[in-house]
């Protein structure tokens, strides 16, 4: 990696913390790998979210995070905590690799360290407390970046539909930003592996041909779809295309549905749900089965996703919606106050 820019993708603060997960950072290195070695499939070759096998911590691993640490001098001020979540197992000769990680970072904590891990750790930097896990940390980072950088809460956007929006949430600046694309991808791929409904339909399974296939039918969704179905190690579909401007582009896009097969719908954001509504019934039409859907933010207006499962990274309550996103759907028939009228009611 000499000569580039060292990269920790899962990297972030929140609350004067800094948080790092380490099984992200392995499923990155691994990534890496792929694409260095020019591999044929872009599947990862480890079972990423196996909750019984979990992944090796691997050198280059360790080497990228110390060497990140060192040159922005992090864990000074803020405190860094660490997540161990999904790794099993280290290698004899990188427990010295991390105990150098645990002696230059000053002010550091791991959480969710099994006894192999914790055998490698000081004492004092250990941490039982699970508020401090990097998934549950995330979703407070999700929504404050949400607010601050991926919001124009003065927009007055007009979709297809009729529909006015006074906020309109660029998801795009997530897609644009390979690091916060990852992050966001990981942590919606580890919701998905953890909703019971997806595990039913054989997201676990260690067979491709039985785990759901993940569709897109947006140049958005195909981003992220493919970064899912990489992590996932599932196939992934494309129904070309349903949004955000309504018109199939393909005539021969019956043919990516396959008959009995399983199918997540993977999406940006979801508001009203039409566009998810339109992939499901093309794909029920066509023999496929919906099974739900993943989006990385979700606005908790769609009822009409039904009784379909629906997995998110960043589900926004109706109140925060409105009252720190300014975000208000309207039509040209709700007059300027109308939202005030209802409040009054």
């Amino acid at each position: 990696m000499e000569g580039k820019k060292i990269e920790v993708v899962s990297f972030f603060s929140c609350e004067e913390k800094n948080y790092v997960s380490l099984h992200m950072e392995e499923a990155y290195t691994e990534m890496i790998r792929k694409r260095e070695k020019n591999y044929s499939n872009n599947v990862l070759s480890n079972n990423l979210f196996s909750s019984e096998e979990g992944i090796t911590l691997t050198s280059e691993t360790f080497t990228r995070l110390t060497n990140y640490f060192r040159e922005n001098q992090l864990g000074e001020e803020k405190e860094v905590i660490i997540d161990c979540d999904g790794i099993q197992k280290i290698s004899e000769k990188n427990f010295n690799n991390l105990t150098d990680l645990t002696n230059l970072i000053r002010n550091v904590k791991f959480v969710n360290c099994n006894s192999t891990l914790a055998s490698g750790v000081r004492e004092s930097a250990l941490l039982c407390d699970d508020e401090e896990s990097y998934i549950k940390k995330f979703e407070h980072y999700a929504i404050t970046k949400v607010e601050s950088d991926y919001c124009d809460k003065n927009a007055n956007y007009s979709t297809k539909t009729g529909a006015i929006l006074d906020c309109y949430i660029d998801a795009k600046k997530i897609i644009e930003d390979n690091k916060e694309m990852f992050k966001w991808c990981y942590v919606l791929a580890y919701n998905i592996m953890k909703t019971p409904k997806f595990i039913e339909y054989g997201i676990d399974s260690d067979v491709s041909s039985e785990k759901p296939i993940i569709l897109c039918h947006t140049l958005n969704g195909a981003n992220i779809a493919s970064v899912l179905a990489m992590l996932l190690e599932c196939d992934i579909g494309f129904i070309d295309h349903l949004g955000p401007y309504n018109g199939l582009k393909m005539v021969n896009f019956g043919k990516e549905i396959n008959q009995c097969r399983n199918y997540i719908i993977a999406v940006d954001v979801i508001c009203l749900g039409n566009e998810i509504v339109r992939a499901k019934n093309i794909i029920d039409y066509l023999g496929g089965n919906t099974v739900g859907y993943a989006s990385l933010i979700n606005l908790d207006l769609a009822e009409i996703v039904g009784d379909k499962t629906n997995c998110s990274v960043l589900k926004i309550s109706l109140d925060d919606a409105k009252n720190k996103l300014n975000y208000v759907v309207k039509t040209k028939l709700c007059p300027c106050d109308c939202d005030k009228r209802s409040d009054e009611k």
